[in-house]
């Protein structure tokens, strides 16, 4: 019965293991790989581009962008093989976004819930609701 056991906790622990392969959206992420969002500012956009990945840690700069001008620019560093914005999954759901569907894993924080999918690139990030009202939302991606 102990040998049983033993080997459903393995088959267990591999399952989970492949799920969380599937739903890593920056285990595949290069360099030059970019994507734009709206916000709830008409007027304001942001553009994440990976601009680094140095052994496990991806970069990403992050531009905020109003009238087509970059107004300010930070970057971000995510742990390849641990991202831990990914944390609390809560089930999948299609999302229309930027006039695509996509297979996506719910993330709510507080209020808000996050869509993320390895459809897109950079963070996998599709789209941040609040209640009813979009916060960001992908526009346009690639490399």
């Amino acid at each position: 019965m102990r040998p049983v056991i033993i080997i459903c906790l393995i088959l267990t622990m591999l399952a989970t293991a492949l799920s969380w392969a599937q739903d890593n959206p920056i285990r595949d992420s290069r360099v030059g790989e970019w994507a734009t969002y709206s916000t709830a500012n008409p007027a304001m956009q942001e553009r994440h581009s990976v601009i680094a990945r140095q052994r496990q840690v991806l970069v990403v700069r992050v531009d905020s962008i109003i009238n087509g001008k970059v107004i300010s620019s930070r970057t971000e560093n995510f742990n390849i093989d641990d991202p831990s914005f990914m944390g609390g999954a809560e089930g999948r759901q299609q999302v229309t976004a930027g006039g695509r569907t996509f297979n996506c894993v719910a993330i709510q924080r507080g209020d808000r819930t996050l869509f993320y999918s390895n459809q897109v690139p950079v963070t996998g990030l599709v789209k941040i609701v609040r209640g009813n009202q979009t916060i960001k939302e992908i526009v346009d991606f690639g490399q």
